[in-house]
């Protein structure tokens, strides 16, 4: 229940009380202000009081209940005329509902007891009739009991309620932390990916030109190998600096696809001595492409192709011959991206690019194929189009 409406409730008891209280307050003028008339009007003051604050002070108004009460049944006994049995003893039963419902069981059954001492010798046991006295007093301990078993109940079901509130709490908070480990981890990997595309394949060029400068040391080849490496390292820190902006600024999606870049790509293939025979898109259909596929499909395809071609420069050797395709072939919603070599050289340390691949192309829901051919090394790749997010 609402606080509001339980003060509300406590608010409506008082008032109850209280027209009692001014009813009892007629004693006084018929009996005089004796101790024991002002005893049952302070009694009843006291008790009214009590069910003001029994919201905001339980076991204030509770004591101040079963005390107050007790004491009207000393006043009764003692009294030399009967002073009724006055509509505030229902007091007693809301009392003890009120701390069965609020306090600890231990709280809750001291009050019990109290209250069914104070029931047993209230006005009830001097009434007249004596099968009245028994059965009023019965029921009215009766009420006590039942009051003290309802607020335990509604105290256990609470309880209850509030364990599985907790633990459902507690799920909730290890499923958000989970998700915001998985959406860290995959944040780290996504960023290790584009760190690794950009970066190795750049690298992988530099470092064969100058290898081949250092190797055939005519001022011509390290005049261009220079060139070509000074172009590469220029377009690696480009990109660089643009996946790092996008990651200060919090924007999503990976750097912008550029189609075009397949061609540098081969361009840069053939500047470290590979021969390549490139099956490519014209304009036109790049262009095609660049405007009607999703970010995420033209990122992937170019980071595809960026680690094949690249796997290519590192382990094909001097004067290897490649052949790159990408095409739709008849299915428009796939690109298929093919790269073959006719050497290959096993790497004395494996780095991570393929498996960075592999993880790209399977989030697209794509297929992805490679290994060892001959003496050459194949490298296939299928990404769907359709039902990806532009």
């Amino acid at each position: 229940m609402h606080a509001a409406t339980l003060r509300a409730t406590a608010i409506v008891l008082a008032a109850g009380a209280l027209v009692v209280t001014a009813l009892e307050a007629t004693l006084l003028s018929r009996y005089g202000a004796t101790w024991i008339t002002l005893g049952n009007l302070g009694v009843h003051v006291a008790v009214t009081g009590a069910l003001a604050v029994r919201h905001d002070l339980p076991r204030v108004s509770t004591a101040v209940t079963v005390i107050a009460l007790g004491y009207l049944d000393v006043l009764a006994w003692q009294s030399p005329v009967n002073l009724g049995v006055s509509p505030v003893l229902l007091a007693l039963p809301l009392a003890v509902h009120l701390t069965a419902r609020r306090e600890p069981f231990g709280w809750a059954s001291m009050g019990l007891v109290a209250a069914i001492a104070v029931g047993y010798f209230s006005p009830m046991r001097l009434l007249p009739s004596r099968t009245d006295q028994n059965v009023w007093t019965l029921l009215f301990l009766v009420t006590i009991l039942g009051a003290f078993v309802l607020g335990a109940a509604r105290r256990h079901s609470d309880i209850v309620y509030e364990g599985k509130l907790s633990r459902e709490r507690e799920r909730l908070d290890a499923q958000t932390v989970a998700r915001i480990d998985r959406a860290r981890t995959g944040e780290r990997e996504r960023i290790a990916r584009e760190v690794h595309d950009i970066v190795a394949h750049n690298l992988a060029v530099i470092q064969v030109q100058a290898s081949t400068s250092i190797a055939v040391g005519s001022e011509e080849q390290l005049g261009e190998s220079m060139l070509t490496i000074k172009r590469t390292s220029s377009e690696a820190l480009t990109e660089i600096r643009t996946l790092v902006r996008l990651l200060r600024d919090q924007e999503t999606g990976a750097v912008a696809g550029d189609l075009s870049q397949v061609r540098t790509f081969v361009q840069a293939a053939r500047a470290a001595g590979i021969r390549v025979d490139a099956d490519l898109p014209d304009d036109d259909t790049l262009a095609e492409w660049q405007a009607r596929w999703p970010n995420l499909v033209r990122e992937t395809l170019l980071r595809v192709t960026q680690e094949a071609v690249t796997n290519v420069i590192k382990h094909g050797g001097p004067d290897a011959q490649a052949v790159v395709s990408i095409r739709q072939e008849d299915d428009p919603d796939r690109v298929v991206a093919e790269v073959d070599n006719d050497r290959y050289r096993e790497s004395d340390s494996p780095g991570f690019g393929l498996l960075g691949v592999r993880e790209r192309v399977e989030l697209l829901g794509g297929t992805l194929d490679y290994g060892p051919r001959g003496s050459g090394f194949h490298f296939a790749c299928t990404i769907p189009i359709g039902g990806v997010a532009p």
